[in-house]
Parts: C-alpha cells; sequence; structure tokens
C-alpha cells in the first residue's frame, strides 16, 4: 500500500507571469512476496519512491499561446530484501542461510529540467505538449545480512567467516530514469471538454542495476536490465453538469519497457490498461476532486528466457483512489 503525496501552489506575478511550486511522487516501486516463495533469493522485498521538488515559470507570448520551464530537485529511497540460499552440505538441499535488507542512508539525488508549451488554436481547441529530462540517482547506503540457523553448528560457524553478521557494510548503487515527451489535443465548450495524448518514455536510458559493495567486492553485482523506449496514450472526457458538479471518464494504455529476460520477482512489468472515473465539487474559492482508477496488467511470462532462470508467468492489477483538495486565495 502506497500513499503518494502531491502538493502544488501557483502564484501568478503579473498578468502573464506565473510561478508555481510541487511536491510529488513521479515514480514508485513495490513489491513483497511471501516467505516460502521459491523466488526470494531474487528479491523478498522491494520498495523505491523518488520525490521531485519542483519550481516552474509560465509566461503568456500572447492571448493564445503559452512556455513553461522548470527545474526539478530529484530525491530517492531505495530498500532490497532477499534471501541467500546455498546447497548444504551435510543433505545436499537448498537451504536459506542468511537474509540480506539493502537500504539507502542520507541524501541520494540528482537534478532535472522540464519545459512545455500550450497553444489556443481557435473553435474550442487546444495543443500542448511538454518534455521531461532523464535524471540518475547515484545513492549510498547500507547492507545488513543476518544469519539464518541452518541446524548444523559447523556450517553456521563457516557463513560466520564469509558474511558480516556482526554489522551492517557500505553499499553503492546508480539508477537512471527516462525522459518523457508527449503531446496533447483538447477541444472544449461550455459543457464539455474532450482530450487524447500520446508521449514516449525513455526507458532506453536504464539498462543495468549496479550493486557496489566497496568494501566487500564479492557481493558486488550489476543486473542487466535492458529496457527500451515505450509509448502510452490516453484519452479523456469531461462533463460540467453544472455550477457546482463535473464529471470525468478516462483510459490510458502504456507499453512495458522490460524485455521478458529481465522479469523476475524483483519486477515484472507488463503493458497496462487503467480505466478511470471521477468527479468534482466545485465552490466559490475551493474544490474537491476524486477518483477511482483500475490499473490491469497484461498476464505475461519469461518463456524460457529468464536471466535468473527463474521461469514464471506474472499477471496483477492495482486499483487506485485519488483525491485532492484545491484553495484559491
Amino acid at each position: 500500500m502506497f500513499y503518494p503525496v502531491q502538493i502544488f501552489l501557483g502564484m501568478p506575478l503579473s498578468e502573464r507571469l506565473e510561478l508555481s511550486f510541487a511536491f510529488h511522487s513521479p515514480f514508485g516501486l513495490g513489491t513483497e512476496w511471501d516467505d516460502d516463495f521459491l523466488g526470494n533469493s531474487i528479491a523478498k522485498k522491494t520498495d523505491l519512491m523518488v520525490f521531485d521538488l519542483g519550481v516552474s515559470m509560465a509566461y503568456q507570448l500572447s492571448e493564445s499561446f503559452a512556455v513553461g520551464f522548470g527545474i526539478d530537485y530529484m530525491t530517492a529511497t531505495i530498500e532490497l530484501t532477499q534471501d541467500i540460499g546455498i546447497i548444504n552440505p551435510f543433505n545436499q538441499r537448498l537451504t536459506n542461510v542468511a537474509e540480506a535488507t539493502l537500504a539507502s542512508e542520507g541524501i541520494n539525488d540528482d537534478w532535472a529540467w522540464n519545459v512545455g508549451v500550450l497553444w489556443k488554436l481557435g473553435a474550442g481547441f487546444q495543443l500542448g505538449a511538454s518534455y521531461r529530462s532523464e535524471f540518475t540517482i547515484n545513492g549510498e547506503g547500507k547492507a545488513e545480512f543476518t544469519q539464518v540457523p541452518t541446524g548444523y553448528p559447523e556450517l553456521d560457524a563457516l557463513l560466520g567467516t564469509v558474511f558480516p553478521f556482526d554489522g551492517k557494510v557500505p553499499i553503492e548503487a546508480s539508477i537512471a530514469f527516462p525522459d518523457f515527451w508527449n503531446v496533447g489535443l483538447a477541444w472544449q465548450n461550455e459543457r464539455w471538454t474532450l482530450s487524447s495524448q500520446y508521449g514516449v518514455m525513455g526507458w532506453s536510458a536504464y539498462q543495468e542495476l549496479p550493486i557496489i559493495f566497496p568494501e566487500n567486492p564479492e557481493f558486488s553485482s550489476v543486473r542487466p536490465e535492458n529496457w527500451v523506449d515505450a509509448s502510452q496514450w490516453r484519452v479523456g472526457a469531461e462533463l460540467r453538469a453544472s455550477q457546482h458538479w463535473e464529471l470525468r471518464l478516462g483510459y490510458l494504455e502504456d507499453e512495458t519497457p522490460q524485455p521478458p529476460e529481465g522479469m523476475s520477482p524483483l519486477l515484472a512489468d507488463g503493458s497496462r490498461k487503467s480505466y478511470m472515473g471521477g468527479l468534482s465539487i466545485v465552490g466559490n474559492r475551493c474544490r474537491f476532486d476524486i477518483a477511482y482508477e483500475l490499473v490491469k496488467i497484461e498476464t505475461r511470462s519469461t518463456g524460457g528466457a529468464s536471466q535468473d532462470a527463474f521461469e514464471g508467468t506474472y499477471e496483477g492489477q492495482s486499483p487506485l483512489l485519488h483525491m485532492s483538495f484545491l484553495v484559491k486565495f
């Protein structure tokens, strides 16, 4: 369960210039598996959150054309937990001997930027486009190894000389996030707004996931990811039913950037379809928005290509509840 926060503040500096601030989470990931799941040696729990603190300015060049530009300060937190299994020499069975938890510490950050344009074409039509740059989080943290007794004292003692069970050790990791460009077209009259949007996320920036142990290089790894750019498109409709009520419907299709060989308990992504409905209650100086979204992820298999030699078929869906409150002052 995630609770991403969104806070926005816009301030007009003149009739044509506006300054805005934003705090939100553009990327997030979470998976958690049961304790007896066979894939826990690849990933048992994954928790990634990216936060964007941005400042933007928009300027209206004419009655029909406006431009905007923004700077984003990106920070991230990450936690990965997995079991470590070996073949027990006493019974020749795969045995869980430790649990490893990798967590970021301190500030892991980078800078990004964005730009956008809006053009009112006339007859109720508007055309918009925006671009958000890619960024890379180079982070530091600590890893903790917790020993799981095997029932064989000799083996437990030997493992104590291999793994640093007596404390946390430093780690370094690097994660690249995509750029994103999109264009949209909308038409509106006094009661209706109809809109469509097409965009591409540059996930080809995410080619590998290196996790480095500076003091324990034997535990370091570089996981190949080899993601590709992926497109998405959206359509939506809004009906202003009265002075105080607005109704909305929306639909989204989002291609997966992940190749089948990279699917694993760490992350098994699939193309998704989202169905959305919502409403707004509008007052003189405030409004309340609420919407429900159902994200359905395609059923997808590794097809014998798993780089972890862990074949599987994955499916899922996510129900999302959106709420916001706006005040004008």
